[in-house]
């Protein structure tokens, strides 16, 4: 039998002073104070008994799954996920995760024994599993065959602290099917921080101050309280004010790739909405509004040194007395290339005329839609299996389909959906468009008449820097688009593979098609647009902070130019000198570009008139921000003041 064990430094520490206390520390002779058996709660049948739940996990997002019956037990969104009583199995989309949640603060032994394939003599891979306590592994290893896996754990936990035991399916989920019940005790012993990377301060516009933290805020969970009483920061929960934001600092222990993630998620609609912002080193790589009673994902990479310093701020947007949100911020170093998993669109507020699954263009017998292959530049026609419920390449070896659920790009072809509109009006494609962690990415895209709309490789918030050369992430799986039809425009949506066709097949059943009315600018994006400053090349007009000035610009064939005293003065930049001139008709311009990025700004534009110019904070204006500004333009209800 295959056994791990592992203890964490400060607990190590806390074990060896018990010991030189007379009192012995070993496994068989603490004292247990309650123990939640998983498989006892499982017969419950209820998310949340005995503190444990049944999810599934993908792109850095837990999501429940759902109870379907004692043969069935709780299933993942696409079915094939599990967790039965006999066995516990992972999709090939998604992982399956058991969690365990804290109710109480103290230190726990996590216990699971006979880990092991449920059925032996198959073809499986095996499976590889995992215990984190909330986003810091534990352990990890691989479950194959027919000997059992066995681990102990002993760590300190806080209220809302969760355990996963999660597992993955690793090349595919065939006969990968093991046993895992596992057992935690909570178990006599002082509690030991075992996050001391992390530093909080109060910071009131001009100065910061270290807080302290009261271990016995929010019934014992613990916090950092500012000088006002009213501002804190705990692990589970946020509420800057007016008169303070909160940071919560950490230092690179060593060189390498950082990710800085979490979620925002505000629960009263009272609420005036908050603001997030990362910096590394005093200088912003990001910043993001989080609008009241929705919730929301920040997720940023950078390469960073060893000494370097990361502050994720949290501030108000506008303070109501309300701005309380639940949150969650983990900085970790990592290996690989991960999807991005950042918000980019709040506060919509359009209202829906009618909707329907993406999938559902799959069924046959629709005249509005073709289904076929491309291979260099050739469509070949998919046709219908009845047996599978596919449209399936015909192209010999390729092995593309598009069905209800999902699409899998071919071998040799791209599998290609194509949707003729049927009436004219502004459309919505919001949802999540998955593939599984265990894909090398799919380049989907969804083009318009041709012009790309959405693209799941380039745009959308991918939170990058621009000089990161290596490891950028590749794949946000969101679509959020607005576009604006006619009756036989042409909707296509390309599915490519990246390098291996392996566990590429892309969900699409959680994608939603709409038709909408008004709310063509989400207040996200009438956010970042106040937070720009925007050059109408059209009417010669420069916004910011909501007024008006005049600029005289000039549209080349290789460069936009702007006067240069016009725009020195508007964008406050004092020395222009590095900058090459160009005189038109006695005036002297500067191309806006370069201008503006020797100021440390970035550089956009938006519907094919607007150029944006903001702080260094890369990839602000995605796909969604850019078909948003496009469709309100065309509209006429576009507005910066």
């Amino acid at each position: 039998m295959k056994k791990f064990r592992s203890i964490s430094l400060a607990i190590a520490c806390m074990m060896l002073a018990v010991c030189f206390g007379g009192i012995s520390a070993s496994a068989e002779e603490v004292t247990v104070l309650a123990t939640y058996d998983s498989q006892t709660a499982y017969n419950e049948k209820t998310q949340g008994a005995g503190n444990w739940f049944y999810r599934e996990y993908s792109s850095g997002k837990n999501t429940d799954m759902t109870w379907q019956g004692d043969s069935k037990g709780w299933r993942s969104a696409d079915g094939a996920g599990y967790i039965k009583i006999d066995a516990m199995g992972a999709s090939g989309v998604c992982d399956t995760d058991l969690v365990f949640v804290s109710d109480f603060k103290g230190v726990i032994r996590i216990k699971s024994s006979a880990v092991q394939m449920a059925w032996t003599g198959y073809q499986g891979d095996g499976v590889a599993a995992s215990i984190s306590k909330n986003t810091k592994e534990l352990w990890s290893g691989d479950v194959y065959g027919a000997e059992p896996v066995e681990t102990e754990l002993t760590v300190s936990v806080k209220k809302g602290d969760e355990i996963h035991f999660r597992i993955n399916c690793k090349a595919h989920n065939a006969y990968d099917a093991i046993t895992w019940w596992p057992v935690i005790e909570r178990i006599q012993g002082e509690y030991v921080n075992d996050d001391d990377k992390y530093t909080y301060y109060q910071f009131d516009g001009s100065q910061e101050t270290q807080l302290t933290e009261d271990p016995n805020f929010n019934d014992g969970e613990g916090g950092y309280i500012a000088a006002d009483g009213i501002a804190f920061m705990s692990d589970s929960a946020v509420m800057p004010t007016d008169s303070y934001s909160i940071i919560k600092r950490c230092t690179a222990g060593e060189n390498g790739r950082y990710r800085i993630y979490g979620s925002l998620n505000s629960t009263d609609s009272r609420g005036g909405g908050n603001i997030v912002t990362i910096s590394k080193n005093g200088e912003k790589v990001w910043k993001q509004l989080f609008v009241e009673n929705e919730d929301g994902n920040f997720d940023v990479r950078m390469l960073a040194c060893k000494g370097d310093v990361f502050d994720v701020m949290v501030s108000v947007n506008t303070f109501t007395g309300y701005n309380r949100s639940e949150w969650d911020c983990s900085v970790v170093k990592y290996m690989g290339t991960l999807p991005c998993d950042a918000s980019s669109i709040g506060g919509s507020t359009y209202a829906t005329v009618s909707e329907y699954d993406l999938g559902s263009l799959a069924e046959p017998g629709r005249t509005d839609v073709r289904f076929y292959s491309v291979m260099r530049d050739v469509e070949y026609p998919m046709t219908y299996d009845s047996a599978s419920q596919m449209w399936k390449s015909q192209i010999a070896g390729d092995g593309g389909y598009v069905s209800a659920n999902k699409a899998l790009p071919g071998r040799k072809a791209d599998t290609v959906m194509e949707q003729t509109i049927n009436a004219d009006g502004t459309i919505r494609i919001v949802g999540d468009m998955p593939v599984s962690g265990n894909s090398d990415g799919v380049l989907s895209t969804i083009l318009l008449n041709g012009e790309k709309l959405w693209s799941s490789r380039v745009g959308g918030e991918r939170s990058v820097r621009w000089d990161e050369k290596y490891d950028t992430s590749y794949f946000l799986n969101r679509v959020d688009v607005t576009a604006e039809v006619k009756s036989g425009d042409k909707l296509t949506y390309v599915f490519n593979l990246w390098r291996l066709v392996q566990n590429d097949e892309v969900d699409i059943s959680r994608v939603k098609f709409k038709y909408i009315s008004g709310g063509e600018l989400s207040r996200t994006t009438k956010w970042k647009l106040k937070q720009s400053i925007v050059i109408d090349t059209a009417d010669g007009k420069a916004y910011k902070n909501g007024a008006a000035e005049s600029i005289r610009v000039y549209v080349g064939d290789e460069a936009t130019y702007a006067a240069k005293d016009d725009f020195a003065g508007i964008v406050s930049i004092a020395d222009l000198s590095g900058v090459s001139t160009t005189v038109i008709n006695g005036v002297e311009y500067i191309p806006i570009r370069a201008a503006a990025e020797q100021a440390g700004k970035a550089v956009d534009w938006a519907a094919d008139r607007y150029v944006l110019i903001y702080d260094g904070i890369p990839v602000m204006f995605g796909y969604p921000e850019h078909s948003e500004i496009s469709v309100a333009a065309a509209k006429g209800v576009i507005s910066f003041e």
